[in-house]
Parts: structure tokens; sequence; C-alpha cells
């Protein structure tokens, strides 16, 4: 009996005993103990062998111990070049061979041949066995041992479940595009089935593709597996534009989440979306196919763009759900609208970097010109006129914050006014020496209010000295914390973060903590939920909130706190104070 024969006779074995052993307790025992004894006797008998046997004379004892694989030298049909060498993915082995008719390939006379381990499961037990013959031979029994059922799947790199950083994208995008590659060279190679020059060229091409998706993870070019049919041209021309867009989608999400200047929420939103709207088409897509489980380059930018948007506060509005499909036809549209906003994204990445550039070359040459004699700082000023000349091409008006505070009010005093009216610089050097008057006149008033804070707030500050305050609402502000440490004399500020849509969660142990005197929550700044759960996490350990609704002065903060938890925080003894939990 053939290694084909035996991969029947064990098939039909299976079909025949599995039903009966998921009825009997007893039938499973027996089988079980039957395997394992069979596969100690099995074991027994190969090291009994190993001991007996000795290499003949002149022969390769490399050869006969099976470490040298046997390639067989005769041409091998066309139809056979493109077998995928690679494992399948899990949960989809294909079935055994049925057909017996195929040709049994053998050895020729003094090449050894191929020797394998292949599983062998009898009930409950499993063993190595090793099977000898022609590489087709060992092939079929790796394939019967592989049928639908069984447990011994060879291991795959990684776990699918798992999420992955955003540097494995690039590895989404490359086997994505491979695979999009391999659906289009697969029905190259039906269209030129009559013509053997194509079909082999066709073929030699499908091998080297082959070739690349082994050097891949996880990588399996599914198409190409001959004991599966294939969807039909109209379904698989539509996966290999999902797989090209999702391709595409992938490698523009790196582009944006890798900007060196950090992407701006928007961009990361619609490059997210994009890629949400490819992901689901995909998914949608080779639903169509003989694969029962996910693809995995789509189960693992699935995965990471749910980790991304919680970690990002990115909200991706479609597509995210199984119940909210994407259409696989509207790929040729949804590519336009990738390459239209990957455009504008590199557009607006190279204007900025040249404003950048220009700013830098204003700041240069005026920290130049503060440590230059006047006579010779005119070069100088030459140099800041052509920046701010080619800034004003790319829409940046002299006006603009960034531009004056790049020249700066020192260098402005020091540009002669008819240098300035010359060289076209006249309004950037105005504006510049506002800036400076503007910032002595803001420092003087802030000493003048450090040193004259109003009754209330220093009725305040008698009350909480030296306490914590936690604060909620939008993005930590360290001017206003500072400002409120100094004026009411606190020992500590927490600011929570929160997303606008993010959970309230990170807000409840900074708020509960014993040492927490009071809250402080921002209405304008923060959504009605999480105003209701800040509310809710003091009111369960009897904590003052706050709501502040007129921004971040001391003064305004002060009036607040005094005409909401006067109550609360004021000492017993002072006037209209009551003995509250405060603190507690």
């Amino acid at each position: 009996m053939n290694s084909d024969e035996l991969g029947q006779l064990l098939d039909a074995l299976a079909r025949l005993i599995r039903p009966q052993l998921a009825q009997s307790d007893s039938l499973r025992t027996v089988v079980t103990l039957l395997g394992r004894w069979l596969c100690e006797q099995a074991e027994q008998a190969a090291a009994d062998g190993s001991e007996a046997g000795a290499p003949a004379a002149g022969a390769s004892s490399a050869g006969e111990a099976g470490d040298t694989a046997w390639v067989d030298p005769r041409p091998a049909p066309l139809e056979s070049i493109a077998t995928p060498a690679h494992p399948m993915p899990q949960g989809e082995a294909p079935p055994a061979p049925a057909s017996s008719k195929a040709p049994v390939r053998r050895p020729l006379p003094g090449i050894p041949p191929v020797t394998l381990s292949v599983p062998l499961k009898l009930g409950g037990a499993v063993a190595r066995v090793p099977v000898t013959g022609t590489s087709e031979e060992v092939r079929r029994a790796q394939l019967s041992a592989l049928a639908p059922g069984s447990r011994d799947k060879p291991e795959r790199p990684g776990k699918r479940g798992a999420p992955r950083d955003g540097s494995d994208l690039a590895l989404v995008e490359r086997r994505s595009r491979l695979k999009a590659a391999s659906c289009v060279l697969f029905l190259e190679k039906q269209r030129v089935a009559g013509d053997m020059d194509a079909t082999r060229d066709v073929l030699a091409r499908m091998n080297q593709m082959i070739a690349e998706a082994k050097s891949l993870p996880e990588c399996f070019l599914w198409v190409f597996w001959r004991d599966r049919l294939p969807p039909d041209e109209a379904t698989l021309r539509q996966i290999a534009a999902c797989y090209e867009a999702h391709a595409e989608a992938a490698a523009l999400v790196q582009r944006v989440v890798s900007s060196s200047d950090g992407p701006a929420p928007t961009d990361e939103g619609v490059a997210f979306q994009l890629l949400a709207e490819a992901n689901s088409a995909l998914r949608v897509a080779m639903s169509k196919t003989w694969l029962r489980s996910d693809d995995p380059d789509q189960l693992e930018a699935h995965l990471w763009l749910r980790q991304e948007t919680a970690r990002r506060g990115v909200f991706v509005r479609r597509h995210m759900a199984a119940d909210d499909p994407a259409d696989p036809a509207g790929m040729p549209q949804l590519m336009e609208r990738i390459r239209q906003f990957a455009a504008e994204f590199s557009e607006r990445v190279q204007r900025d970097r040249e404003t950048t550039k220009g700013l830098s070359q204003v700041a240069y040459h005026a920290r130049h010109i503060q440590r230059t004699p006047p006579a010779e700082a005119e070069p100088h000023w030459q140099k800041i006129a052509g920046a701010v000349s080619r800034l004003a091409e790319r829409g940046l008006p002299a006006s603009d914050r960034r531009l004056v505070e790049a020249l700066g009010p020192v260098a402005a005093e020091l540009c002669p006014d008819e240098l300035a009216e010359t060289l076209g610089l006249s309004r950037l050097v105005e504006q510049a020496r506002k800036l400076g008057a503007a910032g002595a006149e803001n420092e003087e008033d802030a000493a003048q209010r450090n040193r004259t804070w109003s009754q209330d707030v220093m009725t305040v500050r008698d009350w909480l000295r030296g306490r914590r305050v936690v604060v909620v609402g939008g993005e930590p502000r360290q001017d206003a914390i500072e400002r409120w440490r100094e004026a009411f004399d606190l020992g500590d500020v927490e600011w929570v973060a929160l997303s606008e849509h993010g959970p309230g969660g990170p807000m409840r142990a900074p708020i509960q903590r014993p040492e927490t005197a009071l809250v402080l929550v921002i209405i304008k700044l923060t959504g009605h939920l999480h105003a209701d759960e800040a509310r809710d996490y003091a009111a369960k350990v009897g904590k003052p909130v706050v709501f502040l609704t007129a921004g971040y002065n001391p003064e305004r903060v002060a009036h607040a706190i005094l005409g909401q938890v006067s109550d609360r925080l004021a000492p017993p003894d002072s006037p209209g104070g009551f003995k509250g939990a405060a603190g507690s």
C-alpha cells in the first residue's frame, strides 16, 4: 500500500469512527489507550531498528538517515511548479487528496529518498512517525496529516489575536500588495492557459511570489492553492482591488502618524477613516472565498486601528464594526480619495517644512544681529528679508505671530528705519517692537496682581494652603496651574487630561485620594457626561466640587469657590463656616 492509499484509508476511518467517538466516553477511552499503545510500539520498533541497522558499504549514511532531502531530477509537470510550499493558515488546512490516479514518483537508483516526520494521531495520542519516499509521497503524507479537523497545525509566528505596534503596518502594506498581485497573476494564468510559453512565464513569476511570501511572516498566497477552487473572475478582481486599497491606506496612515512635526488630529482622523473603510471592504470581499478565518492582514490592521484610536483619542465614524460593512465595489472611488488626501498631506507637509526652515533662518540671523556691530549687520538683515519674502510667497504674512517672535523685539530695536523700509521689513519690525512693549506691560501687570490679591483670594488661600486640588477639563495648562498654585499657596495641583469622547475613568482615583481637598471642573472644556461623572466620584467620598465657567483667573476661581462650597471649605469657627467633609 502506497502513502496515497494509506492517506485515503486513514481519512475514511476518521470519518467512520468520529461520530461514534463523539457519543461514547468508553469508546474514546479505548481508542485513546489503543493509540498510546500503538505509538509506544512504533517508537520502540524505531529504536530497535536504529540500533540494529547499519549503512551498507558504499552508501551515504547521511542519505540513509534522512538528513539530506532528495529532489527528483526529472522535470515536473507544469501544474506542479507553483505548488505553495508554506503551510496553510490556522484553520484552513486542505482536505486529504481523494484521487488515487496521480502517478507515484519513485526515487532514481542510487539516490536516497526523502525522510520526514509526520504527526500520526490515534484517539487522544499523537506520535511523530518517520515517512520515507519520494518528495511527492512525503508531501501527500503531510497533507493527509493536516486534514480538516486535525489539531496538529504547523506553528505560525506571532499571535493573531494580539494587536501589534504601528511599525507592523509596513508589513501589512507589503503583504497586502503581494496578495493583490497574486490575484491578478492567477487571472493571467487562466487567460494564457493554452499558450505553453506564456504559461511557463506566469508559473515562474508565481514561484517568485511564493518565495517572497515564504520570506515574510504569516504570508499565505491562498489563491495559488491547487486543492481549493478560487472565486470567479469578477470576485477575484474585486478582492485584488480591496487588497490594493488596503495597502495604500496602510501606507498613508504610516506617513501621517510618523510625521516629524506630529500629525494634526484632523489628518489622523481622515487617514484612520480611510484605512477603516478599506479594511472593512477587504473583510467583506474575503467572505466570498473558501477561507474560513479572517485574513491576517485584515485582522491585524483592524486591531491596530482599535488600539490606536483609543490611545490617540481619534474618533472613526464608520466601518469599525461588523454591522457597518464597507462595499467592496467602491474600491476605485476609495483609491481616488486615498490618493487625493495623500497628495494634499504631502503638499501640506512640504509647506510646513519650508515654513519651519524660513522661520529658523530669521531667528538665526536675528541672534547674529544682536551680537554684531550695527555697521556689519546689514548682510544679516538682507538674509532675513529674503526669508521673509519666500515665506510671504507661501502665504505667511509679516504679521504672523511665529514670524514676529522669530525676529524678536531686541533685534527689531536694532534695525534702522531706513534699512527696514529699503528691505521691505517695516511691518515686521514694527510688529516685533510692539510685541516687546506688550510683553513688558504684561510682566508689570502680573507683578502688580501678585502684590495685590483681593480679599476673596486671600480667604480661599487660608482654606487651601498646602492642600491638593484636582482639575478636570481639556488639556492641562501649566500657566494656569502655576497661577493657582501661587495665588492659593497650594501644595499640589493635578490636572486630569480627558479626551472629548474618551472614558472618564482616569479622573476617579485622583478625585478619591484622601489628600484631595477640592475638585475644579471647567465646564467649557468638559462634556456633560464627564462633569456628571466627576460630581458622582466626588460625592462618594465627600469631596467638594466647584464648576468653573469664567476662565482661569484666580480672582474668578476664588469667587466661584466662595459661592459654591464655602460652607464645606471654611473652618467651623470662621464666620458662616460649617463643619464639612472636605479633606476627609
